[in-house]
């Protein structure tokens, strides 16, 4: 079985990466501490990355395997060790009616897709920006309702 090239991390750089499988291969090292390894495809080659910094794992382990996200070091320090991770969704490679499996009816996606192509068009007409404008405005949507979702469970 051939290696995967490594993503060593570089601070202020961003790295964007296509999540390859649902969840991180795990395990623990000699001293007992936990590893997550990651498969991505990045710059068109598939490659591994190690999250043994659990505040990066926590943060990449919200997106499963087709997501498109960025993830870039801001630390600003001299402490080696320290991190200042930024994770976020710039898109997907799944079908629409898998990014939206949690919805009940296909219609409700529709629906939710034209609007969000409504307004993506009043940013452009070009079709490529279109599709990832659209596919903001849904990141955007899914994101808020989950926030929303999560302030009535932490307040009821």
């Amino acid at each position: 079985m051939e290696q995967r090239p490594k993503i060593e991390f570089e601070t202020g750089k961003t790295y964007k990466v296509e999540l390859l499988f649902d969840s991180p291969k795990t395990g623990k090292n000699a001293k007992g501490n936990d590893w997550y390894l990651y498969s991505v495809k990045h710059d068109g080659i598939e490659k591994n990355f190690f999250a043994n910094d659990y505040a990066l794992h926590n943060k990449v382990n919200q997106f499963t395997r087709g997501d498109v996200i960025e993830i870039t070091d801001k630390y600003e320090g001299d402490n080696q060790w320290a991190h200042d991770w930024h994770v976020v969704s710039v898109g997907s490679n799944k079908p629409l009616d898998e990014q939206m499996k949690s919805r009940q009816s296909g219609t409700e996606i529709k629906i939710e897709t034209f609007a969000a192509m409504k307004i993506a068009s009043a940013f452009s007409k070009d079709l490529d920006e279109l599709k990832v404008n659209t596919h903001g405005v849904l990141t955007l949507h899914q994101e808020i309702c989950r926030d929303v979702k999560n302030e009535r469970e932490l307040f009821s």
